[in-house]
């Protein structure tokens, strides 16, 4: 699989050194080809017809003959209509070839993306990110490599000579190693069909992101070479700082979406962008402007890959589907919204037409809440036990740095070792803990202060990866959450974390010992009318392992607070609770009998 993905990541790759190319050479091509600003928003407007004709025929052709082949074709005709480009003369030779360029650049995007997703589920994990890094990388080429080519002097048909043929001799190599056309037979689909409402949400998140990634790519070089008078390197590195900087917050978006979650990350990225791009218009030089597109490019980054999962978390709608509706609306406003701003342009001047993009990516930052993932139909869970009772700190919530500051205030206080004290608490009831670690003090009373400061301190929680995605996927009446904390404290952080909390929920005050004694496991499962053969428990530490053993549970050990060996009682450890969502399993069973993995007997494949 890592050579599919390579070729996948090669396929973005060279989607954004077309785009990076094109977004460095426009001032050249608009000169050459004498045209002025309006005229050039309208050869502009011809790329985002181009655009949207393909990108549904792109989804409709993937369906029939695979993304491989339309995948492959789009590069092609991406490469060819740019060399076309160079060599046009005037308004409607442009206009054409970038209506072939955008038919390209939109085929690949759609075709590309479900390659990359087919991918994703095979992997089992997030991967998807790393592509659109890929994308972004490539245009940081294409712009840096433009810049290079206008700073020695060197003509755009020159440039995309070069460029076109390797591109084209590349996707045919390439093209091999992409996952082939499904063998399974699939129900045919309209061509064009209405999204539901939460895609439409999406959709529009999408569409103002997209929109404001095209004004960098189409007018930053322009802004800076005819508002601030720059030179053509400088103009050139407008784009290129913004595609390094996207490429960089693209590469830790997965990581970034963990720790502040999907709502946040977006708001978050559109506040950086709006600042970044207000930034460039508002300081009217040179050095701020680059650092102001850099600023945008780095808040924008990390919203697409993120909205597009959440579009294929839709319930109701297949992943493919989501995906496909989400990403052709977006990349309308990726196409559209240039030629609009050449056109407002020509009327008031780009740095007041430019204020469009700020107004764009603040109704981005608006519509945050849309990109909360949904549960979908179609996701499952790999193993078929009849009740799954996990964990709460460590497995669904990341409460590790808040239970840390809690217990080294709680050993400071006391002038306890706290490297001790944490090492004794994972998987421990509070009450518990403070009598092995502190058996002088009234254990009670030092259990309901320490609970009140965690309770207190809740803000700003976030969830696991896949831990929203598992609880959506396993049946209400099958589900229980087995903690070692208090009901309240519970209550708290799941909600905190944005979960749902489980009709059972069994904490500390519902066992007389907590973990490693099995008993809060064993309730649990007594709740949910299940035989402890017939459970699984997930867990993170030690204790809680050892409590779901001697309960005779099938044991899933997470390492997101422990190493591997620290959990080696488990039936099996896997590094995240991607990994027990539907995919095929690179996890190695030891006697779990009760867990029934579901595989595919065909071989892998993307429509």
């Amino acid at each position: 699989m890592r050579t599919t993905r390579v070729a996948i990541a090669g396929f973005f790759f060279a989607d954004g050194l077309l785009l990076g190319s094109w977004a460095a050479r426009i001032p050249a091509v608009q000169r050459q080809a004498e045209l002025t600003s309006s005229e050039l928003g309208l050869a502009l407007f011809a790329m985002a017809l181009g655009a949207l004709v393909s990108m549904p025929l792109a989804g409709w052709m993937g369906e029939r003959i695979g993304s491989r082949s339309v995948t492959v074709a789009a590069l092609l005709v991406g490469s060819v209509s740019l060399l076309l480009a160079s060599f046009a003369a005037g308004l409607g030779a442009l206009a054409a070839a970038l209506a072939g360029f955008g038919a390209g650049f939109g085929a690949i995007n759609v075709a590309a993306n479900a390659q990359g997703l087919a991918l994703e589920r095979l992997y089992g994990r997030p991967i998807l990110s790393s592509f659109h890094a890929a994308f972004s990388a490539g245009g940081l080429a294409g712009a840096g490599v433009g810049a290079l080519a206008a700073g020695a002097g060197i003509g755009p048909r020159v440039h995309f000579g070069a460029l076109a043929p390797a591109l084209a001799a590349g996707a045919l190599v390439a093209g091999r190693a992409l996952l082939p056309p499904a063998t399974c037979e699939t129900p045919q689909r309209p061509i064009l069909a209405r999204p539901s409402r939460g895609l439409i949400l999406l959709g529009a998140a999408a569409f103002f992101t997209l929109l404001a990634e095209g004004a960098a790519a189409d007018w930053s070089a322009v802004y800076l070479s005819e508002s601030l008078e720059s030179t053509a390197v400088a103009a050139a590195l407008g784009y290129a700082g913004f595609s390094l900087a996207m490429a960089a917050s693209r590469a830790v978006g997965d990581r970034l979406d963990a720790r502040f979650g999907p709502v946040a990350l977006v708001r978050g990225g559109g506040v950086l962008a709006a600042i970044g791009i207000a930034l460039a218009l508002v300081v009217g030089s040179v050095p701020g402007a680059l650092m102001g597109f850099a600023a945008m490019g780095a808040g924008l980054g990390v919203i697409v890959p993120v909205l597009f999962r959440a579009a294929g978390s839709t319930a109701g709608v297949p992943a493919g589907v989501g995906i496909a509706a989400v990403s052709t609306i977006g990349w309308l406003g990726f196409l559209a919204g240039p030629p609009t701003i050449g056109l407002v342009a020509d009327a008031v001047g780009l740095r007041t037409a430019l204020t469009i993009v700020v107004v764009a990516i603040a109704i981005v930052a608006l519509l945050a809440r849309s990109a909360r993932p949904r549960g979908r139909e179609g996701v499952r869970v790999l193993f078929e036990p009849r009740a799954v009772l996990s964990d709460l700190d460590g497995v669904l919530v990341d409460s590790g740095p808040q239970i840390e500051r809690t217990w080294r205030a709680f050993a400071e206080r006391h002038r306890l070792d706290a490297e001790h004290v944490l090492a004794a608490s994972h998987g421990r009831r509070t009450v518990d803990l403070i009598r092995v670690v502190a058996p002088h003090l009234d254990a009670e009373v030092e259990a309901a202060t320490i609970e009140q400061e965690e309770i207190g301190s809740v803000n700003g929680l976030r969830a696991l990866p896949g831990a929203r995605e598992l609880m959506e996927s396993v049946p209400e009446d099958r589900l229980a959450i087995v903690t070692s904390g208090s009901r309240p404290l519970a209550l708290a952080r799941l909600r905190a974390a944005d979960l749902p909390v489980p009709k059972v929920v069994v904490t500390a005050e519902d066992v007389e010992a907590g973990k490693p004694d099995p008993a809060a496991y064993l309730r649990a499962a007594e709740l949910l009318g299940v035989e402890p053969a017939h459970s699984l428990v997930i867990e993170d530490a030690p204790a809680g392992i050892d409590a779901g053993v001697a309960a005779g549970m099938t044991v899933i050990g997470v390492t997101t607070t422990n190493d591997e060996s620290a959990l080696e009682r488990a039936d099996t450890v896997v590094p995240d609770l991607y990994a027990l969502l539907l995919g095929p399993s690179r996890t190695s069973w030891r006697g779990a009998n009760a867990v029934r993995a579901r595989r595919s007997n065909s071989a892998a494949s993307a429509c």
